[in-house]
């Protein structure tokens, strides 16, 4: 890839010039600058130094474009090695379940770290929800991408603002129990949707605040956001109901 010159000889057809070869894109980006009429085929011709010129301008060109192409699909896509229920539509950034130094499953964001470490793979920051809310733990984990990146603000942002739903953890903890062996508890996900639960619980107080005296009831909460966390309520109370229930095997 790059600028190749072809001497006298180095070509088959006997072409003389300039070559200039690119791909990205998913094309293979090519052109070619003949210094055929040139009097001498080195830089002290005036056509053999424009060919030269023209050539390396568009080489500079065609890589702009190849990197602005590789950020584009850093920023807007999963990467192609990503497994089911980890990404988030972009790369360096995605769902996990880990144990911690205590034994214990958790649930994070992962951030992948630049540095490599001595078996290749890259080193990562995961981001929990231990002591923050799902919505906070979110935001570090965009501001360490970004700044891991050197990500534009635009493209920050636009990710910020689409946060995963809680519920994609669930989904990446059935499909790792069931498909790749492991055996985490639903207790890991607990501190995902507290946010949720806690939101759910000031609803019902405001509600109920904003009717004490008057003689209709209160309505009830009938949101989509609010009947998502009682299915998940209601999930989590048959989790942990089936996995306490006795073995008759």
């Amino acid at each position: 890839m790059g600028v190749k010159l072809y001497k006298a000889g180095d070509h088959p057809t006997g072409w003389l010039g300039f070559r200039v070869t690119r791909a990205f894109g998913g094309r293979y980006h090519q052109k070619y600058f003949s210094t055929r009429n040139a009097e001498t085929q080195n830089a002290s011709d005036p056509l053999f130094r424009e060919q030269e010129r023209r050539a390396k301008a568009l080489d500079h060109q065609w890589e702009l474009e190849s990197r602005e192409y590789q950020y584009r699909l850093f920023v807007t896509q999963d990467h192609k090695t990503t497994k089911p229920y980890r990404g988030v539509g972009a790369h360096g950034i995605t769902l996990t379940f880990f144990i911690n130094r205590r034994g214990n499953w958790r649930a994070a964001f992962r951030v992948n770290h630049q540095k490599r470490q001595n078996d290749g793979s890259f080193d990562a920051y995961r981001v929990t929800f231990d002591t923050q809310p799902y919505s906070e733990a979110w935001r570090k984990a965009v501001t360490l991408w970004a700044e891991e990146n050197d990500i534009r603000p635009p493209d920050a942002q636009r990710l910020l603002e689409s946060p995963p739903a809680p519920s994609q953890f669930k989904d990446l903890r059935r499909h790792m129990n069931e498909h790749d062996g492991f055996d985490i508890p639903v207790s890991a996900l607990s501190s995902v949707f507290r946010e949720q639960r806690e939101q759910l619980e000031n609803k019902r107080l405001l509600q109920t605040a904003e009717h004490q005296g008057k003689l209709s009831p209160p309505p009830k909460i009938t949101s989509v956001d609010t009947e998502l966390v009682i299915d998940m309520e209601r999930w989590f109370t048959e989790e942990t109901d089936h996995r306490n229930a006795p073995s008759f095997r």
